[in-house]
């Protein structure tokens, strides 16, 4: 007679990642990247207000009231100007690129919100988690962001840092939206809540901290590589090398599955 077969196979998606281990190094290193990757979408959403500042002005020494100076430099040469700007405290991409003052400043207003551009057209590329598989899809989002990034990194005109952001946050929110359903097909449903509340705190810190991290580093270049570049060239590497299919997708998907 031949022996029965006693194996208990998993019933369950959730009966599946109790098995191959609920919460264990694998699942903390792998959320340990997805906080670092929000920490650097709220940086890249957030801090525009500080990559794109714009010293004030010694409007008394011109003559102007405080309120309408901004109005009145337009009747000042161009070339003295400057001499009339207080001391950055924040090297921005104004200070490389500038100035922006009279026609040229819509310029500054309409890069600052050039990453929400990004982050409204991610949706589509998130879609595609189903079809592609949650690992593809995550490192295709994050290499957008990596080359994004590194295009604001190595800019030598404005708007070269314009489309930076626009790629950034578009393959940035990818990842964010990739990453909140990858997370709930790892982990068990006794740390969800936990691994949502990190991911939620990594958003806050990237937003509460931003102003610290420019008076630590107020070169925004500089800023940008140690704060932005370094993290999300360390995300791809993880995402490409070290995180694996989902379960749940590859139950799906047996096609898929190597």
């Amino acid at each position: 007679m031949q022996e029965e077969d006693r194996t208990v196979q998993p019933k369950t998606f959730m009966d599946l990642i109790i098995k191959v281990g609920s919460h264990g190094t694998y699942q903390k290193i792998v959320t340990f990247l997805f906080c670092l990757n929000f920490f650097t979408v709220a940086l890249l959403i957030f801090n525009t207000s500080f990559l794109f500042y714009k010293p004030g002005m010694k409007c008394q020494e011109l003559g102007f009231h405080d309120l309408n100076c901004e109005e009145n430099l337009c009747n000042i040469d161009p070339v003295n100007i400057a001499k009339y700007q207080m001391e950055p405290e924040i090297y921005s991409v104004n200070e490389e690129f500038g100035p922006f003052f009279c026609e040229r400043s819509h310029i500054l207003y309409a890069f600052r919100t050039s990453a929400f551009i990004g982050l409204f057209f991610s949706v589509f590329l998130a879609t595609l988690s189903d079809k592609l598989g949650r690992k593809p899809c995550l490192v295709i989002s994050s290499a957008i962001q990596l080359f994004g990034t590194i295009m604001i990194a190595c800019s030598f005109h404005i708007v070269m840092v314009g489309i930076g952001l626009v790629i950034a946050g578009f393959g940035g929110v990818a990842c964010f939206r990739t990453i909140f359903v990858m997370l709930a097909e790892i982990v068990d449903d006794g740390h969800r809540q936990k691994s949502s509340v990190l991911l939620e705190g990594a958003i806050a810190i990237g937003a509460v901290m931003m102003g610290v991290f420019f008076w630590i580093v107020p070169h925004w270049r500089k800023h940008i590589i140690i704060f932005n570049l370094a993290p999300v060239f360390l995300c791809f590497l993880g995402y490409a090398f070290f995180i694996e299919e989902t379960p749940k997708f590859l139950i799906k998907n047996p096609e898929k599955a190597v």
